[in-house]
């Protein structure tokens, strides 16, 4: 994706600095039917700098914006990150990412759904926005209690 953005966050889920990776030479999305969506990055890592400083981690939140009109084409989590060496590109730093709904195909979810839903994809919201921003609610009424 030629015209596309890499970022990844800092901080905590709310509160993110999203900074752009400036390296990236390569990124694919996968969409396939009953799977999570995937995002493939390659970064060139020539001096190993990214790599020493540990800008990337499991489970970093990163995403995927088109250039032009700043769009998010992917958002998720890293799952596994890889540096290797090409013979024409040098040292290449490989990570590949996850969307939420990974977390929803394995995790068993304790809240009842059930309503009137004008359609499936009104569900699927319901369900991720329960998931990724209604699971831990912060209450400052009471004092900063997690509810």
């Amino acid at each position: 994706m030629a015209n596309s953005h890499f970022d990844y966050a800092t901080g905590t889920p709310g509160s993110d600095v999203w900074t752009e990776e400036t390296n990236k030479e390569k990124v694919r999305i996968i969409d396939e039917i009953d799977r999570p969506r995937m995002a493939e990055v390659e970064i060139s890592d020539p001096n190993n700098t990214i790599q020493n400083a540990g800008s990337y981690s499991e489970y970093q939140r990163v995403r995927v914006r088109e250039k032009d009109s700043n769009a998010i084409l992917f958002l998720g989590r890293i799952e596994f990150i890889e540096a290797y060496h090409d013979e024409s590109r040098g040292q290449i730093l490989k990570v590949q990412a996850k969307d939420y709904e990974q977390e929803l195909d394995e995790r068993l979810i304790e809240h009842d759904f059930s309503g009137t839903y004008n359609d499936c994809g009104s569900l699927i919201e319901a369900i991720n926005n329960y998931h990724v921003y209604t699971e831990i609610n912060y209450d400052t009424l009471a004092g900063g209690n997690f509810t």
